[in-house]
């Protein structure tokens, strides 16, 4: 159970301590610069969505079937798009306000926060949960198991894609953590 409940249950610690999103371009620079956080929660959010991501294929059990192959493809394109992503959002932004001066720090930050390229990453990445999400529901309508757990994954993986910052971040991290300790404990009764 540890294995598939762990990873969720700690992107939605960690969404506790990541300052709240802000549309405002100017806040950017004073996120980064505003919280000694910023750095190491993205860290460990990069290693908390990667763990995640392979505990999404212990959910794909039912290897060599179509739905686990797509299942297989999404934990694959969130992998690497959404640790761009992170890896844009969270980490390049850091870099950058430390290396530039303030004018050129906030102009850059600004420009990364607000860059299509580096949404769309993001999105793509969201994407690829669920898809995953939908084919460990095709899974379990096949074998006749029970919907709940997965339909919690579902709807947690799509407030994730919304966002990782809270509320949503906390949210959907819980919703996933639920539906991973109710599948542990519907798997260890069969």
């Amino acid at each position: 159970m540890i294995q598939i409940a762990l990873p969720p249950a700690s992107i939605a610690v960690i969404s506790v301590f990541h300052p709240a999103f802000s549309t405002h371009a100017e806040d950017a620079l004073g996120r980064v610069h505003g919280t000694r956080l910023w750095e190491p929660i993205h860290i460990a959010l990069l290693i908390a969505i990667l763990a995640f991501d392979a505990s999404l294929l212990v959910w794909l059990r039912s290897p060599g079937s179509k739905a686990s192959a797509i299942g297989h493809l999404g934990v694959w394109i969130n992998a690497g798009f959404y640790s761009a992503f992170i890896g844009a959002d969270g980490l390049a932004t850091t870099v950058l306000s430390h290396l530039a001066p303030s004018t050129l720090a906030q102009q850059s930050v600004t420009a990364l926060f607000a860059s299509p390229l580096v949404a769309s990453l993001g999105w793509i990445g969201g994407a690829g949960w669920i898809l995953a999400a939908v084919a460990i529901m095709a899974q379990r309508r096949k074998s006749g198991a029970s919907l709940f757990p997965s339909v919690l994954l579902l709807v947690g993986v799509v407030w994730l894609t919304a966002s990782h910052a809270p509320p949503l971040g906390i949210i959907g991290g819980t919703l996933i953590t639920v539906g991973a300790i109710w599948e542990s404990t519907l798997a260890l009764k069969s």
